[in-house]
């Protein structure tokens, strides 16, 4: 009989929250989830985590006495508007001087409410004359003369062409407003160097473009377009003249709006609605960019936050939350710490909820029944007797509050299985294939696969019933960003994947979190156990009358072995298939020369050996032994 187990009861919780969240939730969500208005009163720089690699990099262009235009690419979330404030101080300063140096951010976040070309330029126009007017009032206090009449003059020298447009009889006054009016932003742009020029006193111009991603992912370039064209006339002084300022531009963006613009793509669905063409876009030098590949440490960013949000709070609630908050974290930290980064593509917001879920998570201090041979499990009572072992964290973070494991955790089920049969193990075969064909190490965004390659060579593998699973396992994986689509689209928010357009994604990355994800498998035998909630296997016995389903106890350990005997048949028979094929060697280029179920054996070894040491335990060795030589008897099949 197959049988889909989380089918059997519905994943509901309490609507009563933990006890951490009862008495701690404003300081929960403060360190966790602040509003802006929550963290109003404190200084961005008690709050900030240095990240010195991309700190050095944005440090020589503010210092540089060059032009130049600087790309800041990163995933949403990773703190590029971060490091940008740090350095220019954007957030409280906003249009500022800076020594000599002027600097004019143009952020999208709040700025601009309706989404249109128009609206977007009139935004730009608005900043640049916001710019002009703090000019205008560094002449005013120095005494330095101004005067239309020098102001036509400065025109003339630099763009004579546009006092063309302008009627001849008109006065010099009446020949700018005709100016102002039929080319606002050049017109805005010639009054802020005519006055930088008045000045004297201004070295650098740094223009700052952030946030475009709010803006909408068929407009993104517009923003960026504009930008390039005001660096550009920032560049333009006049002739005949010394050099008064350089001008640099940082934009700050998402990987596939940077590599859009490298290739200048017109078959790009974001370049035709922007209505941005390439040709545009190829009049400007993009040649620089600096990456944040590598976001600040979760546990970094909450200390800093309790340690600034503390100050002036020295009550118990305050101190209560930090003790529970470190005592947790640092052991979350030392088992997975990087994985909750990862599997939220370094999404900063999206992985601290995360955190906070685990940390908030009722089972932790609620457990109220005890079941007969129940395992030691992640959630005792008394705070002061927490076990965050390993398994125990994962089980928080994988399941959160719900009783079974389901689509709505955070982790991806590698193991997902359909009623045939012959589906079963497809989804793992898959994913070890482009995890052994991407970097285990770092996302190169340069060495992409090809999907259609990987799943070429898995169908001359694999038996013809095992082949329409092959994509469908691809585009799963990809739905839930284990593969990331190729760097020209976005990889979160932009563009959403569905399951109608994943078909026409040709090239991925494998991502840390796949990895890690793998690792975790063969560590300890929870995963295994969670992701069992929702396949289908041929298992029949006693465990459909139990009253709860999510108990980590004998029985779910023991249906894991049974789940992990019929695994190994299944994945005999496959590479049964390829071995009578002369296919071995190339399966194995695939997998590894290894069964994928001995790795899963290892997580259930390792779990025996540490969480389930009961008077059973020798039943348990005897049965891994069993499995294990059930593994050995198909050794020959990996043979070529």
């Amino acid at each position: 009989m197959r049988k889909v187990y989380r089918g059997e009861v519905s994943n509901h919780y309490t609507s009563e929250g933990s006890y951490i969240r009862k008495y701690l939730e404003s300081e929960m969500n403060q360190i966790f989830s602040p509003t802006v208005d929550s963290l109003r009163d404190l200084s961005f720089e008690s709050l900030y985590v240095p990240l010195s690699n991309i700190e050095d990099r944005i440090n020589g262009v503010k210092n540089d006495v060059t032009d130049q235009c600087v790309f800041l690419t990163g995933l949403t979330g990773c703190g590029k508007s971060s490091v940008l404030n740090n350095f220019f101080h954007i957030e409280k300063s906003k249009i500022h001087i800076d020594g000599e140096t002027l600097i004019i951010p143009f952020s999208f976040d709040n700025s601009v409410s309706t989404r249109s070309k128009e609206i977007i330029r009139l935004y730009f126009i608005a900043v640049i004359r916001s710019a002009s007017a703090l000019i205008h009032q560094k002449l005013c206090e120095k005494k330095i003369s101004q005067s239309f009449q020098a102001f036509y003059e400065y025109i003339q020298s630099v763009r004579p062409e546009l006092l063309n447009l302008s009627s001849d009889d008109g006065t010099v006054e009446e020949c700018l407003n005709v100016l102002k009016k039929e080319f606002p932003l050049e017109s805005s742009l010639l009054l802020l160097k005519y006055r930088l020029t008045c000045l004297r006193e201004i070295k650098k111009v740094v223009l700052i473009v952030d946030d475009i991603e709010s803006i909408g992912a068929s407009l993104e370039l517009i923003p960026i377009d504009t930008g390039l064209l005001i660096w550009t006339c920032m560049k333009n002084q006049p002739q005949n003249t010394p050099a008064v300022w350089v001008s640099s531009i940082i934009i700050s963006c998402r990987h596939y709006v940077y590599r859009m613009i490298r290739q200048r793509s017109l078959n790009d669905i974001y370049t035709i609605e922007s209505n941005v063409t390439s040709q545009t876009l190829e009049s400007y030098p993009i040649d620089n960019e600096i990456n944040i590949s590598q976001p600040a440490k979760l546990m970094d960013i909450v200390f800093r936050r309790i340690t600034a949000l503390q100050t002036g709070r020295p009550n118990t609630r305050w101190n209560n939350a930090k003790e529970v908050i470190e005592y947790i974290l640092i052991r979350v930290d030392a088992n997975f710490g990087e994985f909750i980064s990862s599997i939220c593509i370094n999404n900063i917001r999206k992985a601290l909820k995360v955190l906070q879920m685990i940390v908030e998570n009722k089972r932790w201090i609620q457990r109220d029944y005890v079941m007969p041979q129940q395992t030691h499990g992640a959630f005792d009572i008394d705070i002061n007797n927490y076990k965050l072992n390993h398994p125990c964290l994962l089980r928080a973070l994988a399941l959160g509050e719900g009783i079974v494991f389901d689509d709505t955790s955070c982790i991806p089920n590698i193991f997902a299985n359909e009623w045939d049969s012959n589906s079963d193990l497809i989804t793992l075969f898959v994913f070890k294939a482009f995890l052994n064909k991407g970097n285990a190490t770092s996302q190169d965004w340069q060495l992409d696969i090809d999907r259609n390659v990987v799943e070429q060579e898995l169908y001359e593998c694999l038996p013809l019933d095992a082949h329409r699973y092959v994509r469908k396992a691809t585009n799963f994986l990809i739905l839930k960003r284990l593969l990331l689509r190729s760097r020209v689209h976005a990889q979160d928010d932009g563009l959403d994947i569905t399951q109608s357009n994943v078909e026409n994604i040709c090239h991925v990355y494998t991502t840390k979190a796949a990895h890690q994800l793998w690792a975790l498998i063969g560590r300890s035998s929870v995963l295994f156990e969670l992701f069992s909630d929702d396949m289908y296997f041929n298992y029949n016995s006693a465990f459909e009358e139990r009253s709860q389903y999510s108990v980590f106890d004998t029985a779910t350990y023991e249906r894991c072995l049974t789940i992990l005997g019929e695994l190994i048949g299944r994945e005999a028979y496959l590479r049964s298939y390829a071995h009578n094929h002369g296919r071995s060697d190339c399966l194995n280029r695939l997998l590894g020369a290894d069964f994928l179920a001995s790795h899963i054996l290892r997580g259930l070894q390792e779990s025996r050996n540490k969480y389930y040491r009961f008077s059973s335990e020798d039943r348990y060795q005897s049965a891994l032994d069993h499995l294990r030589r059930q593994i050995s008897e198909h050794a020959h099949l990996l043979n070529s």
